[in-house]
Order: structure tokens, then C-alpha cells, then sequence
């Protein structure tokens, strides 16, 4: 089984209950044993600034399949949430990111791992800090809070219904 780190996020409809219903559905895959959920974090909008505020997540899982299938189960559940094409960076009902996927570097069109941008990102590093502190990159390199600049974290929303014995104690901030 492979360990993966999975980034989620919603700013339209209930956001916390979208970030519930995406964990839950990727639960529902055999494949998947989800393992620590962090607290649910607020972030100012991120790409277009004209959009309603984020929820924001992350998730460390066990896989037993390839990164690939992986981003299909996450495309998959996108769908069956009501995610529709919009702009790049705009709002959406659910996002879900594979960040890392063990220690694998991939780059094809469909899938690049590490995610390229994760370590420039606030509402990404600081979930992920919560759930595994001492992250090192497949490169060796420590994830750290002070390269995230982009997409600032504005506080805790709690923890996501459900997962509570999933969530570490206390949140990052």
C-alpha cells in the first residue's frame, strides 16, 4: 500500500460538508484506508480574487493501487460532487490534489508529483504540516510554512463531521 497526501478544498455550497462528502466517498473505494484528516482551515481565494471564501484540507491514505488510478478515484468523486468545468482558479464545489504519493517524482500531462505548486501555498502547507510536521520531500528537502505566501490561511473552521478520531488535537495555528 502506498501512502498518499491529498489536498481538498470548496468555496461554494456548505464547504466543511463538501470536504466530508469527498472523504467519504473516497472511503467508500476499497482501495482507500484513510489514516489523519486535518482540522478544516479558511483561506482567502486564491488565483480569482472575485470568489467566495475556501475550506480547506488535507488527508494522509493508505492506496493499494498506482498514482494514476489514484487521480482517477479523486476525478471520479469531483463528478459524482457536482464539480463542473470553470475557470482555472475559480470556485468549485470540491477540488482534491494528490500532493505526494510516496516518494515518487512523476511528470506526464495528466499528473505531476510532487504538485508543483504545493509549497507556495498556505491554504496546502499548513493542513499538511498538521497531519505529518516533519514532511520531507521526495527531493530530501523539509516542506516549510514560510515558503507558503500564496493563499493565506484566516483561521480554523473545526474538524470535519465525522473524522474527529482521524484529527490530530490541536490545529496548526
Amino acid at each position: 500500500m502506498a501512502v498518499a497526501f491529498i489536498a481538498l478544498g470548496s468555496n461554494l455550497s456548505d464547504r466543511v460538508a463538501m470536504l466530508a462528502a469527498a472523504l467519504a466517498e473516497l472511503s467508500l473505494d476499497a482501495r482507500v484506508c484513510l489514516r489523519v484528516v486535518s482540522h478544516v482551515y479558511g483561506s482567502e481565494p486564491w488565483g480569482v480574487a472575485d470568489q467566495p471564501s475556501f475550506a480547506n484540507a488535507a488527508v494522509a491514505l493508505e492506496f493499494a493501487g498506482g498514482p494514476e488510478d489514484l487521480l482517477q478515484l479523486c476525478r471520479a468523486v469531483e463528478r459524482r460532487l457536482g464539480r463542473a468545468e470553470g475557470p482555472r482558479n475559480g470556485p468549485r464545489s470540491i477540488d482534491l490534489d494528490i500532493l505526494l504519493f510516496d516518494s515518487l517524482v512523476i511528470d506526464t500531462p495528466q499528473l505531476t508529483l510532487p504538485h508543483p505548486r504545493m509549497r507556495d501555498r498556505d491554504f496546502v502547507v499548513t493542513p499538511l504540516l498538521e497531519i505529518e510536521p516533519t514532511l520531507m520531500m521526495p527531493d530530501g528537502r523539509k516542506l516549510e510554512s514560510s515558503e507558503a505566501t500564496s493563499g493565506r490561511i484566516t483561521g480554523v473552521l473545526g474538524v470535519i463531521p465525522g473524522l474527529d478520531s482521524l484529527t490530530p488535537d490541536a490545529p496548526r495555528l
